[in-house]
C-alpha cells in the first residue's frame, strides 16, 4: 500500500516513523495478522485481536499463505507483509524514536521542525519492498 500511494503521489514527500515498542504496553492495541480491511480480520471480534495470542499470531504461518521457512524473512518481520497493529488513541511525540527520510533533500527540508531529541536520518531501505515480495 505504501508503495502504491507513493507512486500515485510522486510529488509528495514521505517519511517513515520508527515508534518505540513501549506503545504496545501503554496503549490498547489490536493485532491483525493481515490487512485490517481484510474479511479475515474484520469478521473477527476486536476483543480477540487485543491479546498476547493475537500478537504472536503476527509471526505464525497460516494455511494458504507463504510460510516463513519458504520466504526466509527476518525474525522481526511479521509473516504477512500486510499485518497491522492498530493503536487506539493519539500517539504522543515522545514515542517517536526516529524519522526516516528517503533522501537528504527531504531531510534538510524538514530538519528545522524536528525536535532535537528525535533522531532523523536518510535510510532508503525502509522505503523499499520486503525481501519476500515475490511470494505475495
Amino acid at each position: 500500500m505504501f508503495y502504491s500511494l507513493r507512486k500515485a503521489e510522486p510529488n509528495s514527500k514521505w517519511i517513515v516513523l520508527k515508534l518505540n515498542i513501549q506503545i504496545l504496553f501503554d496503549f490498547k492495541c489490536a493485532y491483525c495478522w493481515t490487512n485490517a480491511g481484510d474479511a479475515n480480520i474484520y469478521t473477527t471480534s476486536l476483543q480477540s485481536r487485543m491479546n498476547v495470542d493475537a500478537f504472536f499470531d503476527l509471526y505464525n504461518n497460516r494455511s494458504g499463505y507463504p510460510k516463513r521457512e519458504e520466504t526466509k524473512i527476518k525474525d522481526w518481520y511479521p509473516t504477512n507483509p500486510q499485518a497491522e497493529i492498530l493503536v487506539f488513541g493519539a500517539i504522543p511525540i515522545k514515542y517517536i524514536d526516529c524519522i526516516y527520510f528517503q533522501d537528504y533533500e527531504t531531510l534538510y527540508a524538514f530538519k528545522q521542525i524536528i525536535p532535537d531529541n528525535i533522531t532523523s536520518k536518510v535510510h532508503n531501505r525502509v522505503f523499499s519492498y520486503r525481501s519476500d515480495w515475490n511470494f505475495w
